[in-house]
């Protein structure tokens, strides 16, 4: 009966599909799928019936089943349903795993990022990246220290904010195109000299340069 269904579900795991019947002692089909497919909503529950009507299906739909089989039936006619919801079965355990195989690479990319801006924060000299299109996208605390009026602006800014010096290279790089290259350059920032390296950072093709990074030091 349906209670005793319910005891034997709990007691064992990895159950896939279930048939149960719509009339039974002590809890019908309806409530014993409600029941399962809250505790589960992977497992397979076919509904064999011999009301097949409309309604009884779409019910049964409604509480968690993947479908239902009138009787009377041919072996054949009960094991198509059968293997439709083991295959989809199977395929919505290898999406679950694909989501939590996603969460768990980004709980570790944004563990990535967390340590790379820190490590970027600890660093003395100024660091900034600007993209193709021509705009700040990264900074620095030191950076922000370096050219003050690009602390006050957010992210991403032009790249015109910063001094044609800096800016000039920074275009020039982008422009050399995605081969490896730094160019180092001498700066003047105010009352202060900079040793600039600049080099583009390329795509997965390492063809087009995605944008550039340049690294200020107080010299």
């Amino acid at each position: 009966d349906g209670i005793e269904g319910i005891e034997l579900f709990k007691n064992k795991d990895g159950y896939a599909c279930i048939l149960v019947d719509m009339k039974m002692p002590r809890m019908g089909g309806l409530e014993f799928v409600e029941k399962v497919h809250a505790e589960d909503p992977t497992v397979v529950l076919l509904v064999i019936t011999a009301y097949a009507t409309i309604d009884t299906a779409v019910e049964a739909t409604k509480r968690g089943a993947y479908g239902y089989i009138p009787k009377p039936f041919t072996p054949d006619e009960m094991l198509l349903p059968v293997r439709n919801g083991l295959e989809r079965r199977a395929l919505a355990l290898e999406a679950q795993q694909l989501r939590r195989e996603r969460q768990n690479r980004l709980l570790e990319l944004a563990y990535e990022r967390s340590q790379s801006a820190t490590i970027l924060n600890c660093m003395t000299d100024a660091v900034l990246v600007v993209n193709r299109e021509r705009k700040v996208v990264l900074r620095n605390s030191a950076a922000a220290r370096v050219l003050p009026g690009l602390a006050d602006l957010s992210l991403p800014a032009p790249m015109s904010c910063l001094p044609d010096s800096l800016g000039g290279l920074l275009d020039e790089t982008i422009s050399a195109g995605g081969a490896p290259l730094i160019v180092s350059r001498d700066i003047q920032l105010g009352e202060r000299s900079y040793m600039v390296n600049a080099s583009p950072v390329a795509d997965q093709e390492g063809e087009e340069p995605r944008g550039a990074v340049a690294v200020l030091r107080d010299i």
